[in-house]
């Protein structure tokens, strides 16, 4: 409708009502007349607008004047006029005037007291009709009354962006940028931080459900600022993981029975947690023939199963040398295992490395001295109690890796996240190969799933050229890793 025609009626509506009252106070004077003039027995006569009353009727002519009398019933509006219906109740009968009104105008000009109030209406968007001093006619609309301009507008809050909104999501940023890339805050061996990067894979998913949850409660909330702020944090902090194991590639998986072997100058590197003899001897001896080995890391075997892995290689016509260790001290409960092939030469341990704290770890160095030195690494987990040993175990590693001439293999209990400086000196064969993002650990999980925590790592003088996690776990609970590197 436009502002004209909204002015008009509510113009009408205000006369109609201060017509209203007007004839009100008519209709009680004349009532009181005419029952006075019914008991004198006299005809008596009262002018109602401009016409004449008797006791027998009352009449009431349209009049040119906007005055009206008093009515009764409720108005009913014509077209091109205001016509008000008027019923006046007396002892004899009952008398109905109506006067009319020609246009609003002319009421606006005749009727209206120009010391009028302003007239404001309870609606969502209310109107309000001032009037202007005597000599100037103009009718100023406005679309809100200063009652409502008192209260907050609830629709502003969904068309900008919320301070709460704003707060919040620079708040929870840095706690995003540490569920999604902690080496940027140096805080991936922190503890709590540590285990949610370690199976990222579940952490993506956990924050996918939360952020989705999130958004529903911002969406269903008219206070959405906040949930709003936080489903964007989640949904963009899962968005993170997920494109880092997409970047890091699912990379190729083989089955028990599959082996690259190794060429003119290669060497196949193996390495498996056996889960202090879950794995039996002659699984492990099957799985060293598949993949033709030639330096198989065997964290939790003991010195009797190695010795048996070696007879049952031999007889396939693979020599190979084994040796165990137990710590520094000798006395480990947990002992961790090393094949070699007989075509490497004689190696030893080198007492002088030392040992990862409180499970053996050991580097083995060649006789001769022409041949690489080899570790078989097994730091403790990052559990609660054992931080501190679990990342002196992986400055270990990390020390071991300033020799370029090195060939580290087995469980780490660290995925490349944790790694860091350990990658400085070395490179992550899966990593380097697209499938650093294949868990090892837990077996019993999906391989996109489970943590890759086994690794194989070489120095500066080794490439890699095919790295790929074994499906078939044979009884561990850790899936086995098999990578082929030549010399540069």
């Amino acid at each position: 409708m436009p502002a004209t025609a909204k002015a008009d009626a509510t113009t009408r509506t205000v006369l109609i009502g201060r017509m209203y009252r007007k004839s009100r106070r008519i209709e009680r004077s004349e009532v009181v007349r005419l029952s006075q003039n019914r008991i004198t027995g006299r005809n008596s006569s009262s002018t109602v607008s401009g016409g004449s009353c008797t006791s027998r009727s009352c009449g009431t002519k349209p009049s040119s004047s906007p005055k009206m009398t008093r009515t009764r019933g409720s108005a009913r509006r014509t077209r091109g006029a205001i016509r008000v219906p008027t019923r006046i109740v007396s002892p004899s009968r009952t008398v109905t005037s109506r006067p009319s009104i020609t246009t609003s105008q002319h009421l606006w000009e005749k009727d209206i007291p120009h010391h009028a109030p302003t007239v404001r209406f309870s609606r969502p968007s209310s109107t309000r009709l001032s009037r202007t001093p005597r000599g100037n006619e103009e009718q100023r609309m406005t679309t809100a009354s200063a009652q409502d301009r008192d209260l907050p507008d609830r629709t502003a809050g969904r068309r900008g962006v919320r301070p709460g909104f704003v707060l919040t999501a620079l708040l929870g940023a840095p706690i995003a940028l540490l569920l999604s890339w902690p080496q940027a805050l140096g805080a991936e061996r922190l503890p709590g931080i540590a285990q949610l990067i370690a199976l990222r894979a579940g952490l993506a998913i956990a924050l996918l459900i939360t952020g989705i949850v999130f958004a529903v409660v911002a969406r269903a909330r008219r206070r959405w600022s906040i949930a709003a702020a936080l489903a964007v944090l989640l949904l963009a902090s899962s968005a993170a993981n997920a494109g880092v194991l997409l970047a890091r590639g699912g990379g190729a998986t083989a089955g028990s029975g599959s082996g690259s072997g190794s060429g003119s100058g290669e060497l196949t590197v193996l390495a498996w947690n056996t889960l202090g003899g879950a794995a039996t001897p002659q699984s492990i001896a099957r799985l060293v023939i598949a993949t033709d080995a030639d330096i198989v890391s065997l964290p939790e075997t003991d010195e009797a199963a190695v010795a048996e892995i070696a007879r049952l290689v031999a007889v396939d016509g693979k020599p190979m040398t084994a040796d165990t260790t137990r710590g520094p001290e000798g006395d480990a409960d947990i002992p961790t295992s090393l094949l070699l092939s007989a075509d490497l030469g004689d190696y030893r341990i080198d007492e002088g490395a030392g040992s990862t704290p409180n499970l053996p770890s050991a580097v083995w160095e060649p006789v001769d001295g022409t041949g690489p030195r080899i570790v078989a690494a097994h730091p403790l987990p990052p559990l609660p109690g054992m931080f501190d040993d679990w990342d002196a175990g992986l400055d270990w590693v990390s020390d071991r890796c300033t020799d370029p001439d090195v060939i580290i293999a087995g469980d780490l209990n660290a995925t490349v996240d944790h790694l860091g400086s350990v990658l400085d000196g070395c490179r992550d064969a899966a990593l380097e190969t697209g499938a650093s993002a294949v868990g090892t650990w837990p077996a019993s999980a999906p391989p996109w799933l489970a943590s890759p925590i086994d690794h194989v790592l070489v120095g500066e003088a080794w490439e890699v050229r095919t790295a790929s996690v074994i499906t078939d776990a044979a009884g561990s609970d850790h899936r086995p890793i098999v990578a082929v590197i030549a010399r540069r």
